[in-house]
């Protein structure tokens, strides 16, 4: 991998290079017979909580009562998109530059304050897509957020900016957390962690390195006391390769699931299903083939990997499977 590293840039043109050692480790894993977060050490847990995106709409009680469905359908941890342009219709509520004014938060809160009258003040609850924002802006927005007491505000600014993020994390209560369209330990992370800039981090084995690369990142996140939330906006075969690699992590929190909605998701793969209440056997191997003929279309069927609901505390969770298709063994 060495002598491709030096093609990655970062953000998601580094996908390849993710690729490449997401199909390694599935080949490994199927050549030895073993898992293949195995190959990247000890699995710390059996299930990983799951949380997934909900689309936003500017009227609060709607909102909220869309993030109850998600909560009624078993799912504990929660995120929403919180764009400006939701308010951007009320009078004064945005400048010329797009940014919410003081009136605008406070109507950007009212969304925040119908999602909690819908969930409760027990569930997670993250935020993302803010808008383009300076370090100023992002510091106001988070102030503005903190009687609601987010799980984290994610990517107010780019995630290169570390100074910039440890200007925000060290004026707000309202946790930051940033990373995905970062690339690699060195490259990417390692003036997050070091400085520290942010209280969470969000890596991406299809865009941060894949599998291996997030590890090291993760691994010296925990080494230097900060957790990690994993992002996932992909296909099929990439939920799974993040379902192996979180299963390792010391530091893990919640694995991203951002397909729920998408009908055709499961068309891109055949073989295995990742259904929603499916755990399978224990064995090395897989089904879990990608339908190179029907690139936009996919599908993951049988009882080898899938979402299965816990029974205590009846949230979403993932089974993982052998190499990167088949169980976790």
């Amino acid at each position: 991998m060495s002598g491709i590293r030096r093609f990655t840039f970062q953000g998601s043109s580094s996908g390849g290079y993710s690729a490449v050692d997401i199909a390694l480790h599935d080949l490994a894993g199927k050549v030895f017979g073993v898992p293949a977060w195995r190959l990247l050490g000890n699995k710390q847990r059996d299930r990983l909580i799951v949380y997934r995106d909900t689309t936003g709409h500017p009227d609060p009680k709607i909102y909220g009562a869309r993030m109850k469905k998600r909560q009624q359908e078993g799912f504990k941890f929660f995120k929403m998109d919180l764009y400006t342009s939701m308010v951007a219709d009320k009078k004064d509520a945005v400048d010329s530059r797009g940014v919410a004014t003081d009136l605008g938060l406070n109507y950007i809160c009212e969304i925040i304050q119908g999602v909690r009258d819908g969930i409760g003040w027990n569930a997670p609850l993250a935020a993302d897509h803010f808008g383009r924002l300076t370090v100023n802006g992002a510091i106001r927005y988070a102030k503005a957020f903190e009687p609601y007491h987010l799980a984290w505000a994610e990517d107010f600014i780019s995630a290169a900016n570390w100074r910039g993020f440890k200007q925000i994390t060290g004026s707000t209560s309202t946790p930051t957390l940033t990373g995905e369209a970062l690339f690699g330990l060195e490259e990417g992370y390692k003036a997050l962690i070091d400085n520290p800039a942010v209280d969470y981090l969000h890596p991406d084995v299809t865009c941060s390195g894949g599998m291996l690369e997030c590890k090291r990142i993760a691994d010296y996140a925990d080494a230097n006391g900060m957790q990690c939330a994993v992002h996932m906006a992909n296909s099929p075969v990439g939920q799974l390769a993040s379902a192996h690699f979180a299963a390792t992590l010391r530091n893990f929190m919640v694995l991203e699931y951002h397909a729920v909605d998408i009908p055709w998701w499961q068309d891109l793969v055949t073989g295995v299903k990742i259904g929603l209440r499916r755990s399978g056997r224990n064995r090395p191997g897989g089904r879990l083939r990608h339908s190179l003929s029907e690139p936009l279309t996919y599908r993951i069927t049988g009882e080898e990997a899938g979402l299965k609901r816990t029974g205590a505390c009846r949230g979403k969770t993932i089974m993982g499977n052998s190499a990167l298709y088949g169980n976790w063994g």
